[in-house]
């Protein structure tokens, strides 16, 4: 009898002791989680000041905004796949809500250097990326003693810049109004099929009433800025 409960002592012993053993794992298993989770989530945080891209599909295009500290400056990081031709677009008037207008000027790459003017020019060959591409672009607004406002870009191609002279109505840009701002890519990176225009600054100016307040329609054209990104090789009618 005294060897049969002590026995019994030693096996409820030996479950006190897996069961103790098996608690305190999953406690530091639930406390490792909760610690993991916490860094991903400041390293999570900490990419996105820096602007680091996100890119989980290779095949689409994928974009980050970069905060600036002047209201006239924008940057993203954006990641193109191979086979991208990326053409660069904007237009100052008739801006809605939603949908691009008609371009006023573009820029894209092609194999004797950078083109210029108010349309892709399907008929000049492209320059598509050999291999994927990340890069930093940049979009500023800038005034010159000599020319006046000019959009000035920069990053692409291969960290140069370029500019163009603002010759629409510069109040807006003088004197501040109020403006509805929507900007592509924000805490998290967005992303893109190669096939389809991607708006991303769009900057509506309000509109004046004779009492000096400001309004703005929801879809009332209106000037402003309005910059795009579009796969060049995918434009075979339509918007070119």
């Amino acid at each position: 009898m005294f060897q049969f409960s002590l026995w019994r002592g030693l096996v409820l012993l030996a479950f006190v002791a897996v069961l103790t053993a098996a608690l305190v794992n999953a406690w530091k298993l639930r406390q490792a989680t909760y610690q993991i989770a916490a860094a991903s989530a400041e390293i999570r945080n900490l990419r996105n000041e820096l602007g680091f891209l996100t890119v989980d599909d290779r095949e689409l295009v994928h974009v980050k905004r970069i905060k600036t500290l002047d209201r006239l400056t924008w940057k993203w990081r954006i990641f193109l796949p191979a086979g991208y031709s990326p053409a660069f677009s904007y237009s100052l008037n008739d801006i809605k809500r939603e949908g691009l207008p008609e371009r006023q000027s573009c820029w894209f790459e092609t194999p004797y250097g950078i083109e210029t003017g108010p349309t892709l020019n399907l008929k000049t060959p492209g320059k598509s990326l050999a291999e994927p591409k990340e890069f930093t672009f940049t979009v500023a607004i800038r005034h010159d003693p000599q020319i006046g406002w000019m959009l000035v870009q920069g990053g692409f191609p291969n960290e140069q810049s370029m500019s163009s002279p603002i010759t629409e109505a510069t109040t807006w840009i003088e004197h501040n109004p109020g403006l509805a701002t929507a900007v592509t890519g924000g805490p998290d990176t967005a992303s893109f099929g190669v096939d389809e225009p991607i708006p991303l600054l769009r900057l509506r100016v309000s509109r004046e009433r004779d009492d000096g307040s400001s309004y703005l329609l929801v879809n009332d054209p209106v000037n402003g800025l309005v910059l795009w990104m579009e796969n060049r090789e995918m434009q075979k009618s339509g918007r070119s």
